[in-house]
């Protein structure tokens, strides 16, 4: 559509130290995303960026105090992952969003479990010339291997709308 880019993102993460937390482990993860213009081969510098989370080990679940920023929900699916609906850190819109189990499938040969997030919300967007609430629509889709928790594949489709006449007027 108008104003779309087609993307490829490379998301390299890197656990870098571990502490207790009243007797959990919380693994400190450092997480480097960049993304990629597929037409031109350019870096898309304001949806890449680099993130320091702190994770429970047991639950994959944020651990307060541990990032470079407070987050709540899991960073990814945790070790023996349930068909439940998790909430999962959403680092596009800062905040946490829900993840439904589907079904089982196979996909790629490998058993999985397809947890997926529909959702359409208002946002408040804090990139530089945008600075305001947007409209946020996505469809993510995560396949995920039961046992390990390892997602195995991940589909994602999301756009922000920003208001025109508020950010004509500011």
């Amino acid at each position: 559509g108008q104003g779309s880019t087609e993307i490829r993102m490379v998301r390299e993460t890197t656990a870098t130290d571990f502490h207790y937390d009243e007797g959990r482990k919380v693994i400190v993860i450092e997480d480097n995303t960049t993304v990629y213009d597929t037409e031109t081969g350019t870096v898309v510098d304001m949806a890449s960026g680099s993130e320091v989370h702190g994770i429970y080990a047991d639950t994959a679940e944020e651990a307060p105090d541990y990032g470079d920023q407070y987050r709540e929900g899991i960073f990814t699916f945790p070790p023996g992952v349930n068909k439940k609906t998790y909430q999962m850190w959403n680092t596009e819109i800062a905040a946490t969003s829900p993840v439904r189990f589907v079904r089982e499938e196979d996909h790629g040969g490998i058993h999985t479990y397809l947890f997926e997030t529909v959702e359409t919300r208002q946002v408040y967007d804090p990139t530089e010339s945008i600075e305001q609430d947007v409209q946020y629509t996505t469809t993510t889709r995560y396949w995920v291997e039961p046992h390990s928790g390892s997602v195995i594949d991940m589909e994602k489709a999301s756009e922000k709308k920003v208001n025109l006449f508020n950010y004509l007027i500011g």
